[in-house]
């Protein structure tokens, strides 16, 4: 396995970390217009943050990052055939209600997508926990990542931010985190003793 080497606190520190990002990413795509052109820089990104994610070598992280891909699919791909597209692969096992907030932020959805819809349209989700159900192993993680999130965001003294200031300040960090865990991961060990442990206080 690729990061067989990992201990136990370091594989769920990183499953940590890649679960609230992908949350953060998930809140972030339900809140912008995006046109065709952006779609395209969309699903790039997306991609290279899944190429990232796939270092840890951890199953239910690359699951998530996959199923955030094939979502991020969801701008780019031709209205006519989005509802197929819809029923394929991970997205497939999500409830198209929980989909519509993502195709609302398509820039042609009143002219191309709106007519698709079949059904009364859901309440907005306050979060992006429904996406979450497919593992009860992720909710539990997802249940005490706040804490780990907003300690990394402290204000700077006389600097009033906005909350989405604040958002991706705290984003920032996470992948900082991230890169440096994929850095330290990516090294041969020196020795047989644990990497995290030996570290910890």
């Amino acid at each position: 396995m690729q990061h067989s080497h990992l201990s136990r606190n370091a594989e769920t520190l990183l499953t940590e970390i890649g679960v609230a990002f992908h949350g953060l990413l998930l809140d972030h795509l339900r809140k912008y217009t995006v046109s065709a052109a952006g779609g395209i820089m969309l699903t790039k990104d997306l991609a290279l943050y899944q190429e990232a994610i796939g270092t840890f070598g951890i199953g239910v992280v690359s699951d998530r990052f996959e199923m955030l891909r094939q979502l991020g699919n969801l701008f780019i791909v031709q209205a006519s055939v989005l509802k197929s597209y819809m029923r394929e692969g991970h997205l497939a096992k999500i409830d198209e209600r929980l989909l519509r907030p993502y195709l609302l932020r398509r820039a042609d959805y009143a002219r191309e997508v709106r007519d698709l819809d079949d059904g009364p349209a859901p309440s907005t989700p306050t979060s992006a926990s429904p996406l979450f159900a497919q593992s009860a192993q992720g909710r539990d993680l997802f249940s005490h990542i706040p804490a780990l999130i907003s300690n990394q965001a402290p204000a700077k003294q006389g600097t009033a931010k906005t909350p989405e200031e604040q958002r991706l300040h705290r984003l920032a960090e996470v992948l900082a985190q991230l890169e440096h865990h994929t850095l330290a991961a990516s090294k041969p060990t020196q020795s047989s003793a644990d990497p995290v442990a030996s570290t910890s206080k």
